[in-house]
């Protein structure tokens, strides 16, 4: 079951800018490609997660390189849930965190993520090693 259509109106902001080494990735809320919310916490936390993923892939980058993470929730109870689905999808060290009681978001979204990335040394020694693996391949 889905909720509201969101807005598919053209977007007047850039999805991703890189400055400094960090990764600036415009806030996310959970759509289907007709524009619609999934209903519930859980499913729009899973599902913007998993956006936010493949945003950071095609950027060479993945979670574990996120630094900070802004949430804005629509209702207080819904926390809880909220922190459950989000704790499967980080690990320590987990990013900072800031979470905003919101009130309204786009029609039918419960929550909202933006994030912050960078490629941290962790992430250059794995991708040296990964070259270091194909050349004595």
């Amino acid at each position: 079951m889905t909720s509201s259509v969101l807005s598919r109106e053209t977007p007047s902001f850039s999805k991703v800018r890189r400055a400094h080494g960090l990764m600036f990735v415009s806030s996310e809320v959970a759509h289907t490609p007709e524009g619609r919310a999934p209903d519930g916490v859980a499913e729009q936390t899973a599902m913007i997660l998993s956006h936010l993923s493949n945003t950071l892939k095609g950027e060479g980058l993945t979670l574990n390189d996120v630094l900070q993470v802004t949430v804005f929730l629509a209702r207080p109870d819904d926390f809880a849930l909220f922190n459950r689905v989000y704790q499967a999808h980080f690990t320590e060290p987990y990013p900072v965190r800031t979470t905003v009681l919101a009130g309204s978001l786009y029609p039918g979204a419960c929550v909202e993520v933006q994030i912050i990335a960078a490629q941290t040394e962790g992430h250059q020694v794995r991708r040296l090693s990964a070259k270091l693996a194909q050349v004595h391949a």
